[in-house]
């Protein structure tokens, strides 16, 4: 038997990535992941493209692929989506998840140099293209900007050089928010298959302990009806607000008493990722998941 075309190969990941597409859009996240577990294995198999077409496809699948393995690693156990990896166009020898990569900490302040031109150059293009930007333009230069910020916002998040600006999360948020304003406006459900909106804005939540970015994070969550991949703007709130309670109710109880034995759980109903977070908190708390009303009988 003979092997696989390119293009049967290309057609099986674009038919995973539209699987993917309609099981986030309905929330069916346990298939979404089966899928994308089921292209990294076609990816695993993959041979070098000789083409510079074939090449070119592959390297949009692999960019698709990645950025949804990216959010959703967390959520899939012992996978570690090799066959993704792979195919990634990377150095072995800067990849900044590798800690025993050569010259670890230099190849990070290459990169964030690096960044640092890009956006230099990014702001002075799109300051030629503002004169009369079209709202496709205007739409597609905040897209980079939140991207740019998020990344940024990651790197000072974790810094450890002492260089943290006074207000770490603000110009995500101010990003974020240009973004996030027509997809409030049109008042209705939106979904994307990827991207930094939904999950940078929980970021943001869960790293601060309280204050202006934090509220301002959740009200702007609230406001969205946006699902990004296997992260929804709704699912995230309720995480926050079940995650709140659970830490008032923690700080209140004083019984650490050995002889509470608890009666093993039942097992998780919701689909993994935020929904099964949610259902835990749910339990523990004894509140009613909102999102998770009509998943038991």
């Amino acid at each position: 038997m003979s092997a696989p075309s390119n293009e049967n190969i290309h057609c099986i990941l674009i038919c995973c990535l539209l699987f993917m597409t309609c099981e986030g859009l309905t929330g069916r996240y346990d298939e979404l992941l089966q899928h994308l577990a089921a292209g990294d294995t076609v990816f695993q198999s993959l041979r070098h493209q000789n083409s510079s077409d074939a090449s070119d496809v592959l390297d949009g699948l692999v960019d698709m692929f990645s950025e949804m393995g990216l959010a959703s690693s967390g959520f899939m156990g012992d996978h570690p989506l090799s066959g993704i990896k792979k195919w990634c166009r990377s150095d072995p020898e800067t990849e900044p998840w590798n800690p025993d990569r050569e010259d670890g900490l230099a190849n990070d302040n290459a990169f964030e140099d690096r960044l640092r031109r890009w956006n230099s150059r990014f702001k002075a293009l799109s300051q030629r293209l503002l004169s009369s930007p079209s709202d496709d333009e205007i739409a597609h230069i905040q897209t980079l900007q939140l991207h740019y910020q998020s990344l940024q916002m990651y790197i000072n998040a974790y810094d450890n050089k002492g260089l943290q600006p006074s207000h770490l999360y603000k110009a995500f948020i101010e990003a974020a928010e240009k973004v996030a304003a027509p997809l409030i406006a049109i008042d209705q459900p939106t979904f994307s298959l990827d991207g930094c909106l939904v999950s940078g804005l929980s970021f943001v939540a869960i790293s601060t302990q309280g204050g202006d970015e934090k509220v301002q994070a959740l009200d702007l969550l609230r406001k969205l009806n946006h699902r990004e991949g296997i992260f929804d703007s709704n699912d995230i709130v309720e995480m926050h607000e079940l995650v709140a309670m659970d830490m008032d109710w923690g700080s209140g109880s004083d019984s650490d008493s050995d002889t509470d034995i608890e009666e093993p759980d039942p097992p998780l109903r919701a689909p993994k990722g935020i929904p099964q977070m949610i259902e835990v908190l749910a339990r523990k708390t004894g509140k009613t998941s909102k999102r998770l009303e009509g998943l038991y009988p």
